[in-house]
């Protein structure tokens, strides 16, 4: 299904970028993981506060109670913002490197004279695009458990760490999926990407609006981070509906890509 020689073009050409945004996010979650849990006397005050409160709620999707801050202060190493915005960067601008990237840079033309099919080679990007995200992925939690240890914190266990970072993983195939739509429908990588970026900010956006302002309650099913919630799989359950709803986001995104690639008059820019 994938070409080989394809694959390792894709990877060597993103390689320095890939290994720049694991090593980013191994030393966020080792730093995250390792000061975080000292601040939990000075978060149980400031939960305090009203307005902290509610900021906190957003960003880990649930009211708090005074008797979970430690457990908000390890879920909030993979909700801080700085994580979600590099997780979404990586998977942004690798995702619209073809065909907007390839086609704004007039290149996309040799990759179409080569004897493989739009089909392989949108699924070739594809596979590449999952390898990194399954790397970043384990970069984190190793950074994280390597923080705690080096530390002598305690973290996440195990048995909530996993459908965290699985749910993560939901999040960043829907993050995928769309931004490889897009690339798709547009012929430049700059406008290609100021369209993703801008439907992520507008997630952060009314992420928080919808705790500031109720009525903008009856939107939040537009939000991507409505389907990522640490703190819920902190009470006991397994976002398994969360996690379906973001995979099946990024399939559709992805399948409709692809038939736009297929169909798509390839411009001479």
């Amino acid at each position: 299904m994938i070409d080989r020689g394809l694959f390792y073009k894709c990877y060597r050409e993103t390689r320095t970028m890939g290994l720049l945004f694991c090593g980013g996010l191994f030393a966020f979650e080792f730093f995250l993981s390792a000061v975080l849990p000292m601040f939990n006397d000075q978060v149980s005050s400031m939960l305090e506060m009203p307005f902290i409160r509610v900021m906190f709620s957003a960003m880990l999707g649930m009211d708090l109670g005074d008797s979970i801050a430690a457990e908000a202060m390890a879920a909030f190493a993979w909700v801080h913002p700085a994580i979600l915005i590099l997780i979404w960067t990586q998977v942004a601008i690798y995702s619209v490197r073809l065909p907007a990237g390839e086609i704004g840079r007039g290149t996309f033309d040799l990759i179409l004279a080569m004897p493989v099919s739009r089909q392989r080679i949108y699924a070739t990007h594809t596979m590449l695009g999952l390898a990194w995200g399954i790397l970043l992925m384990v970069c984190g939690v190793l950074g994280s458990k390597l923080g705690a240890l080096a530390f002598d914190e305690t973290g996440l266990r195990n048995s909530i760490l996993f459908p965290v970072v699985l749910n993560l993983f939901a999040l960043y195939l829907a993050v995928g999926g769309i931004s490889m739509l897009v690339s798709c429908i547009f012929n430049r990588k700059g406008s290609a990407l100021g369209l993703v970026f801008g439907v992520l900010i507008a997630t952060l956006i009314l992420n928080f609006l919808v705790q500031l302002w109720g009525p903008a309650g009856d939107l939040n099913f537009l939000s991507l981070l409505e389907y990522y919630r640490p703190m819920t799989i902190i009470s006991g359950a397994w976002p398994v509906t969360d996690m379906l709803v973001l995979t099946t986001i990024g399939a559709v995104c992805w399948l409709i890509g692809g038939q736009v690639l297929k169909n798509k008059d390839i411009p001479v820019l």
